[in-house]
């Protein structure tokens, strides 16, 4: 209690106490505090108003006030976060590519470090080059293979790539480039690079970096070519189901995530032939409630 700081006959601060119990700059700046000649009881004063009292209404504002701050604090990271998942949703690139995607930005791959981190024994060198720790950022990017692989990119900023520390920080640079394919090239040269260290994992035969680099650049010729060729009408579309050619299915998936966070999240999907029927359908509740972008590349998935 401040009053057993106070001399009661001097009316004064007890120095003694006061520098044994705080630091010389708080004793100081204590010692210089007037007191009152009158020596009133302690009372708790409220600091949300002039008169010193509680109110719910005086809590209501500090608490509105609390969060204004919070949310202008993460206003940054928020929008760089909204930035990056717009930008995964316009790849175009296959489906298993966008959901390793959308893996990599939550930093979900099971590298080796992670997995230990979790308590499963798998090792902890990288099990391409065997030098560094396995992280995410070593095993895309700064893991001597990869930025072989990197290097046979024409337009790849490999300085920026030296010196990166967050993969995040890196898909932001590339979220921000005016060539909306330098994107695509990312992601889908890191989805061939993990490709090849999941094959040296499972002892199979490696790639080269020549080989892992064309797979990248086949991956996505073969798929913008198979979208022209199926879609020839895309831009001339009035926003109607469009006939597919003889013998094709078009599947058409969806990823339901309530706001409540304790209900789970679910997937659909149907499946129509060339003359619009239905062949298959399915709805599915997930295991548990994930946000909305999670959940839409899960029934992708």
């Amino acid at each position: 209690m401040v009053s057993s700081l106070i001399d009661h006959e001097t009316k004064w601060w007890k120095p003694n106490v006061v520098k044994a119990l705080f630091l010389p700059f708080e004793a100081d700046t204590i010692l210089k505090i007037p007191l009152s000649q009158n020596l009133s009881d302690d009372a708790l004063i409220w600091i949300g108003n002039k008169k010193g009292v509680f109110t719910v209404k005086s809590a209501y504002f500090i608490a509105a006030k609390l969060q204004v701050d919070k949310d202008v604090g993460e206003s940054s990271s928020g929008d760089l976060s909204a930035l990056i998942w717009r930008n995964l949703w316009k790849l175009k690139l296959p489906a298993k590519i966008k959901i390793f995607s959308g893996r990599v930005c939550v930093n979900g791959l099971p590298v080796y470090m992670k997995m230990m981190e979790r308590g499963i024994q798998l090792g902890w060198d990288c099990p391409v080059c065997g030098d560094e720790p396995e992280s995410l950022i070593h095993a895309l990017i700064s893991c001597d293979f990869a930025l072989s692989v990197w290097s046979l990119w024409q337009d790849c900023p490999l300085h920026l790539l030296l010196k990166a520390t967050d993969l995040i920080d890196v898909v932001h640079i590339f979220c921000s480039s005016p060539n909306a394919e330098h994107l695509e090239y990312f992601f889908a040269i890191s989805w061939t690079i993990w490709h090849n260290r999941n094959l040296l994992v499972h002892n199979e035969k490696g790639l080269s970096p020549l080989q892992v680099w064309d797979l990248a650049r086949n991956v996505m010729n073969d798929f913008h070519e198979a979208n022209t060729v199926l879609w020839p009408m895309e831009h001339a579309s009035n926003g109607g189901w469009v006939a597919l050619l003889a013998g094709y299915f078009k599947v058409n998936v969806d990823g339901a995530s309530p706001l409540d966070d304790h209900r789970v999240s679910g997937v659909g999907a149907i499946v129509r032939d060339d003359s619009g029927n239905i062949v298959a359908a399915l709805s599915k509740a997930l295991p548990s409630h994930y946000p909305v972008e999670w959940t839409e590349l899960l029934a992708m998935e």
